[in-house]
């Protein structure tokens, strides 16, 4: 880790550039990281446009990874009875098997109408993440 990066004249931790060739396969990464419990940033420069739900998509699928939301991705109430160390591994089906459906859309605001099966499986198992102090610019703007 021998190279420091520089912002305005200021050290910053990592560069990340959403759609640049070689960072954009490391964010795609990260955003395939299907294992990955907490992900905590702070002091980047963060520049870019977010990728699209069909951008998700196919990384998900070049990374043989499943696109949506699966019903072995939830443990049910008995299940944890059964082996309480299961929420390390799997979503409570109580509280997002929205996650599951197809039939049952939500709409925000003015938007097109979702339904869980929609939503880009995307950290599926991360239980906390932090975006702290960084520099955004592009679309996150």
């Amino acid at each position: 880790m021998g190279t420091t990066n520089t912002m305005v004249g200021m050290s910053v931790c990592m560069l990340i550039f959403l759609k640049d060739n070689l960072k954009e396969k490391l964010s795609w990464k990260l955003l395939t990281w299907d294992k990955l419990i907490s992900l905590q940033m702070s002091y980047n420069f963060l520049e870019g446009e977010l990728p699209t739900d069909a951008e998700v998509r196919a990384a998900l699928r070049a990374a043989d990874k499943p696109e949506t939301y699966q019903s072995d991705d939830f443990f049910s109430k008995d299940e944890l009875t059964v082996k309480p160390s299961i929420f390390m591994d799997k979503i409570s089906r109580d509280t997002c098997q929205w996650l599951l459906t197809t039939d049952n859309q939500v709409r925000y605001r003015k938007q097109t109408p979702v339904s869980g099966q929609d939503i880009p499986r995307v950290l599926p198992f991360a239980r906390t993440v932090h975006i702290n102090l960084n520099f955004l610019t592009g679309v996150f703007a």
